[in-house]
């Protein structure tokens, strides 16, 4: 399940994504420097978006940790998961692998390798955004981690071999029951090296799409939908339309 992206390097192939409303922006080229609020070591440039715009999200740069070479399961192996669990779920040369919501709750970025392709796995809580990437950017493997910057409340990532800095973008979407659809599927397992509770979202009751607290500020926002109301989004060129899951 590929499809192709012409306007950015790492989302040439954006291969699974399910995205929640908010508004993203690629950065790109930089000459001055982004200051960690909460003391996270700077990232010596700033972006083609204002200083102004992007925030310190408090953990600071790898305070979440991202996952390499993530230990997986079996499907019929996953005891630690209930069928109802949300996933994002991947596909690649008929290798499928699900990545439960609540570890990606707590590490958001997932370096791994599916069906012989890289892929970046990534999910942003605050914006409740799943998309994975292509990280091979001029015939280099990219590896990813979390900056602990935001823009519009969204993950920001950045990549250890440049230190350039990557907005998540939100971009396509696809929904199912990924255990009932992919049998023979692999599962992230919770065993990441990390003495976490994966059963507790972190955030409280920030997901609910009645709780209108956004904890950074953001541009732009329609009255019109509720601030955190899950959607599908597609994207095609210059397009995008949202679907309301619950209409």
């Amino acid at each position: 399940m590929l499809s192709t992206c012409p306007t950015n390097p790492i989302t040439r192939r954006i291969v699974y994504g399910l995205a929640a409303g908010a508004a993203a922006l690629t950065l790109s080229a930089c000459d001055d420097t982004i200051e960690g609020a909460f003391g996270s070591p700077a990232f010596d440039f700033t972006c083609n978006i204002a200083n102004a715009a992007i925030f310190d999200g408090g953990p600071g740069r790898d305070g979440i940790p991202a996952l390499n070479v993530p230990e997986l399961e079996r499907n019929q192996d996953a005891l630690f998961m209930n069928d109802d669990d949300r996933v994002l779920g991947v596909e690649i040369n008929g290798k499928a692998r699900a990545y439960p919501l609540f570890i990606l709750w707590r590490h958001e970025i997932v370096n791994d390798t599916l069906g012989g392709e890289p892929i970046v796995v990534t999910y942003c809580p605050l914006t409740g955004s799943g998309i994975v990437f292509d990280p091979v950017i001029d015939g280099e493997v990219k590896s990813f981690g979390v900056s602990g910057l935001l823009y519009e409340n969204n993950l920001i990532m950045f990549d250890r071999q440049t230190e350039s800095l990557w907005n998540q973008m939100l971009l396509g979407a696809n929904c199912g029951h990924w255990r009932r659809t992919h049998s023979l599927t692999t599962v992230l397992t919770t065993n990441t090296g990390h003495d976490i509770n994966y059963g507790v979202y972190p955030y409280g009751n920030y997901d609910d799409p009645f709780n209108d607290v956004v904890f950074f500020p953001w541009s732009t926002w329609s009255p019109v939908r509720l601030p955190k109301e899950l959607v599908l989004g597609v994207h095609e060129g210059d397009d995008a339309k949202a679907y309301p899951f619950f209409e």
